[in-house]
């Protein structure tokens, strides 16, 4: 069984995106461009249309629609940046294209759907525990869904948590999968990460902190030169349209914040992205992957079979 090697992958990892410089701004700065400038500025020009339409009934249409937006960004940007990171690294024939909307950019979109299943099967679980409980009881279920949801929903919450990180965990070499083989390979890489839970977490989590100690400077330059002030937020209301309206202005102010953040996190995406290939490369036969990578290349009819 192979032990991906934590330290060594954790370095390897934040050196990533400055040794792949070029070969990152070919694959994906058009990618990275469209994502800054929408961040910089298509952003916050939903938020000032929010902000408008506060008490408005088209307020939940408006939401709705820069919910709608923002699900497009990730559809179109981050499948992108990860399958291209990914690519870059393992020096894939698509490395060479500054865009791509194919294939494996769609399977990405699966992912979604999948975490929908989770949380679906999630909920039928807990709909069933409390018809069993309330059988068991004799106590009406709605009178006992409420006691559950106040009595354990932190509980649940953080029971929640843990599952979806153990779950990210063993099926991080999908990621690569999707990127370098084109499938969405659940099994696969369910059997990929087998034994090396603890390092891959060990590995994400690292690579996590060390992002966020990367975006600090950028967190300083927007407090120095947009100064955030949290008072009006004393006695907020959801029901009340100046509440509302005030956290809308403290997104915006959030949102000026990003501008000094983005960089930094940018690199960051980057090195979590290269970590999630690295488990790939690192635990998936790399002879499997080249094989799979020239069925790509190599047109059928110029292929030779072996006698």
């Amino acid at each position: 069984m192979v032990k991906i090697p934590v330290f060594k992958t954790v370095g390897e990892v934040f050196v990533f995106p400055i040794a792949n410089f070029f070969g990152l701004l070919r694959r994906t700065g058009l990618v990275t461009f469209l994502l800054v400038l929408s961040s910089v500025f298509a952003v916050p020009v939903l938020l000032e249309n929010q902000m408008a339409n506060i008490e408005a009934q088209e307020f939940g249409t408006h939401l709705t629609l820069m919910f709608l937006f923002v699900l497009a960004m990730i559809v179109l940007f981050y499948s992108n940046l990860l399958n291209g990171t990914i690519q870059v690294m393992a020096r894939h024939s698509m490395a060479k294209r500054s865009l791509a909307f194919a294939g494996r950019e769609l399977r990405f979109l699966m992912l979604i759907p999948f975490s929908l299943v989770v949380a679906l099967a999630s909920t039928i679980g807990f709909i069933i525990l409390s018809v069993v409980v309330s059988i068991i009881t004799g106590e009406e279920v709605r009178d006992l869904n409420r006691k559950l949801v106040v009595g354990v929903f932190p509980i649940g919450a953080l029971v929640w948590f843990f599952f979806w990180v153990w779950l990210n965990i063993r099926l991080a070499p999908l990621f690569g999968f999707i990127a370098l083989e084109n499938r969405f390979a659940v099994r696969d890489a369910w059997r990929a990460s087998r034994g090396n839970f603890w390092r891959i977490f060990a590995i994400i989590f690292l690579v996590w902190v060390g992002c966020l100690v990367i975006t600090i400077p950028g967190y300083v330059l927007g407090a120095i030169f947009v100064p955030i002030d949290l008072s009006g937020l004393a006695g907020f209301d959801l029901n009340s349209s100046e509440s509302v309206r005030k956290l809308m202005e403290l997104s915006q102010y959030m949102q000026r914040w990003n501008n000094f953040v983005l960089p930094f996190s940018i690199y960051g995406l980057f090195a979590i992205t290269a970590a999630i290939g690295k488990v790939y490369l690192t635990l998936v036969p790399s002879s499997n992957a080249d094989e799979k990578n020239m069925e790509q290349e190599v047109p059928p009819e110029t292929r030779v079979e072996p006698s």
